[in-house]
């Protein structure tokens, strides 16, 4: 929809493969017994948003984080920005 109505959007996705705050409360009031939260086989965010027209891009450190920034300020395009998360990560 984006792509068709030329509308400039920034999407930022916080990938860590799971159900964060799902997870998490599985942990805490039900002893780690995990269903349903974890995420492999989720899509490959930066080749899907490519094939929609998009710029991707894949933060890892730091130094991509700054790069991501500075593009997502930018008043134009559509972006999308995945941002690997560690799998323990707390949300909350």
């Amino acid at each position: 929809t984006a792509v068709q109505h030329d509308v400039d959007l920034k999407i930022i996705v916080m990938a860590n493969n799971w159900l964060g705050m799902v997870r998490e409360v599985q942990a805490r009031q039900y002893g780690k017994r995990f269903i349903g939260v974890n995420l492999d086989g989720s899509p490959d965010f930066i080749a899907l948003a490519k094939a929609y027209g998009f710029e991707a891009l894949r933060v890892t450190n730091e130094q991509e984080a700054d790069v991501a920034i500075q593009k997502l300020t930018e008043p134009k395009g559509r972006l999308l920005v995945e941002c690997i998360v560690a799998p323990d990560e707390a949300t909350m």
